[in-house]
């Protein structure tokens, strides 16, 4: 390369990005060109590692590209705290997504350009039970299609890494380190059509479906979509984690036991009908409850929870005879 450069350099011409501008590319593109293990390139009659992996990606369908993606975008998205969403649908159709009243679903729908919210998701909402239980995560931009092209790359150097491995390759190969950097390049455009892609997240509210700008933040090449998500909502007041204190009982007295006796399931019912409600930790709802029966400010009954206010108990006396003259 630095011989590349030198042969290449002339006054007036900008040689500081040779190396990773057009060489970099013409390197990924170049089906038959080598190297050794000194780092000399050379060509010769057989296809190179670059070549390989267009042939596998272009094999792979559209199903086998869409699974790929699927996974990826789980991968990214998967809840581990289970704190604000507990359940993750990459990519479904409308008819495929089904609410549970105790989970919170959060729906990666496919972007396809425009503004807004598709509006078969949109009916879908307007037509569900459980619309405090779903969020959708998109975008305006149509780049679909750059994901789909990004994830049969990585299968295909996947695939090959794996043969390499079987194989027992060596780790100063140079093949192998070409697609150790390959992947790695790769895995880090894919991250930046997510990124660019997946910029909005729709969740419920009062009001309705209110949507905020999703800033993916990738750490050390690390990045965790449940933490953001969190945060966002966090933000936008729709999640919340303050949920051991007073103000949490009153909000749940305000909205959702609103009458004087309620049987405790329509309460949680309640939780996930009504889109004002907050997205909390799952259990917070019962753990208020047993709260309040244990200090008494709610009292049960068979089922039903009743929030009183409950007269005071009557004055007794008790005698207990200690001795007699």
């Amino acid at each position: 390369i630095p011989e590349l450069v030198a042969y290449l350099a002339e006054p007036g011409r900008d040689v500081s990005k040779l190396r990773d501008d057009v060489l970099a590319k013409y390197a990924g593109a170049a089906w038959y060109l080598h190297s050794n293990p000194d780092g000399k390139l050379f060509f010769k009659n057989v296809q190179n590692l670059n070549a390989r992996v267009d042939s596998l990606a272009r094999a792979y369908n559209q199903e086998q590209a869409v699974r790929e993606l699927r996974e990826r975008l789980l991968a990214i998205f998967r809840p581990v705290e289970n704190w604000c969403y507990q359940r993750v649908l990459p990519l479904p159709a409308a008819d495929e997504i089904e609410l549970e009243a105790d989970k919170v679903t959060l729906v990666i729908s496919e972007p396809r350009g425009g503004q807004g919210l598709r509006q078969e998701l949109r009916d879908f909402y307007d037509g569900t039970t459980y619309r405090n239980r779903v969020a959708f995560l998109t975008g305006p931009r149509d780049t679909y299609a750059t994901l789909i092209e990004a994830g049969k790359r990585l299968r295909a150097i996947q695939h090959v890494l794996d043969e390499m491995a079987a194989e027992k390759t060596p780790d100063n190969d140079p093949q192998l380190t070409l697609a150790r950097d390959l992947q790695e390049k790769t895995l880090h455009g894919f991250r930046s059509a997510i990124r660019e892609t997946f910029t909005s997240l729709w969740y419920p509210t009062g009001e309705g479906l209110l949507n905020a700008d999703l800033l993916m933040e990738f750490d050390s090449n690390r990045y965790r979509g449940e933490e953001q998500v969190i945060k966002l909502l966090r933000e936008k007041m729709k999640f919340t984690d303050q949920t051991t204190d007073d103000t949490f009982r009153r909000k749940c007295e305000q909205r959702l036991f609103t009458a004087q006796v309620l049987p405790w399931r329509e309460i949680k019912l309640r939780a996930a009908t009504n889109p004002a409600w907050q997205w909390h930790h799952p259990n917070a709802l019962d753990a208020l409850r047993d709260d309040c029966l244990h200090k008494d400010i709610w009292r049960e009954d068979g089922g039903f929870i009743d929030k009183g206010p409950f007269p005071q108990p009557k004055t007794s006396v008790t005698v207990l005879e200690q001795g007699r003259d």
